[in-house]
Order: structure tokens, then C-alpha cells, then sequence
């Protein structure tokens, strides 16, 4: 019965299958360790400078750049369009700033 699996011209290519699996399997698991590592990118941008986009009425959603992207953005105090300004943590998906 063996000998007869063996001859089979289909063993060759279920091996190479069953290694290809196996190898990205191991592959996607270390991805995934490597993601779950990592330091959360919010505590790199805190204390980081940006510039307001649009005018930020106080306890508002307003826009402000942050390394060439627009961010949402809310703060404690009425801010103009230009201001410059420093980013103090997050909330959700917005950024919390204040005046430089």
C-alpha cells in the first residue's frame, strides 16, 4: 500500500503544497508577534508640532497638518487657521492640540 502512494505522481506535489502551507503559516505568525510588539504609534506624535488647517472653536472638531497629512483635531481653546501647535494625546481617532 505504501509502495503504491509513493508511485503516485500526485505524493510530489502534496509535499510541496503541505511545505508551502507550513512555511507561510510560520511566516503570518511572526508578522503577527512583530505587530503585536510594537509600541503604539500615538506615543511617538505626542509633543510633536503641527499646524492648524482650519480655525478649532474650543471643544470642537476641527483639521490640523501633521507631517503632510490632515488630522481630526479638537482643543480646549479657540485656535485660527495657521496657529502653530502641539499635539497633547488622543482621543479615539482625533488628535488633542493646544497653542505652542
Amino acid at each position: 500500500m505504501i509502495t503504491g502512494v509513493l508511485s503516485s505522481p500526485y505524493w510530489a506535489a502534496a509535499l510541496a503544497f503541505l511545505i508551502f502551507v507550513v512555511a507561510f503559516g510560520i511566516f503570518a505568525t511572526l508578522k503577527v508577534l512583530k505587530i503585536w510588539k510594537r509600541k503604539p504609534a500615538i506615543g511617538d506624535i505626542v509633543g510633536k508640532d503641527c499646524e492648524a488647517f482650519e480655525d478649532i472653536s474650543k471643544g470642537q472638531l476641527g483639521a490640523v497638518i501633521f507631517n503632510g497629512e490632515i488630522w481630526n483635531a479638537k482643543s480646549d481653546e479657540n485656535i485660527k487657521k495657521g496657529d502653530k501647535l502641539v499635539i497633547t494625546g488622543k482621543d479615539s481617532w482625533r488628535l488633542i492640540v493646544k497653542r505652542k
